[in-house]
C-alpha cells in the first residue's frame, strides 16, 4: 500500500472534514481573489463569533490538512491562497489567527510572503520566515 493511501486511510472523520472544507475554500478563495480585492475577500471570509466550531484539533493539524488540500487543488496555489484559507479554518474552529503579509529584499527585488499567526506565533512555516519584515496595516481584518 503506498504511504499516501495509508495516509488516507488513517484519518480520523473530523480531519476529513477540515480536509474537504479547506478544498472548496481554495475554489472560494481563488475566484474572490481573481474578482475582487484582498480586503473583500477576507471580509467575505471573515467568521463571525456565533458561526464558530469548537475543534478537538490542534493548529498544525488543521494547517496540515490544508497543505494537503493544496497538492490535491488542480491549480496553483499561492501562499496568499494557503494563509486566508488557514487563518478561516482556524477561526472557524475557535483558535485566535492572524493574517500577515511581509516582505523583504532578495538579490535587488522585492519579495512578498503571507503567513498566519495562532497564539502569537507562525503555523507550519519554515525557518526564512524571520527575513521577512510584517506589515502592520495587512493585521487589521
Amino acid at each position: 500500500m503506498s504511504p499516501k493511501l495509508k495516509t488516507a486511510l488513517t484519518q480520523s472523520p473530523r480531519e476529513w472534514a477540515v480536509l474537504l472544507h479547506a478544498f472548496s475554500l481554495f475554489f472560494v478563495i481563488s475566484a474572490g481573489l481573481a474578482l475582487a480585492s484582498l480586503p473583500r475577500v477576507r471580509r467575505l471570509l471573515r467568521v463571525e463569533r456565533a458561526q464558530r466550531r469548537r475543534s478537538v484539533l490542534g493548529p498544525e493539524i488543521i494547517a496540515r490538512q490544508v497543505d494537503r488540500a493544496a497538492r490535491c487543488y488542480p491549480f496553483r496555489v499561492v501562499c496568499l491562497q494557503r494563509s486566508l484559507c488557514l487563518e478561516h479554518l482556524l477561526r472557524f474552529y475557535g483558535f485566535p489567527a492572524s493574517f500577515r503579509l511581509g516582505v523583504r529584499r532578495q538579490d535587488e527585488e522585492l519579495e512578498a510572503h503571507a503567513w498566519v499567526e495562532c497564539h502569537g506565533r507562525p503555523i507550519a512555516e519554515g525557518p526564512n520566515l524571520a527575513s521577512f519584515q510584517p506589515m502592520e496595516r495587512a493585521s487589521a481584518p
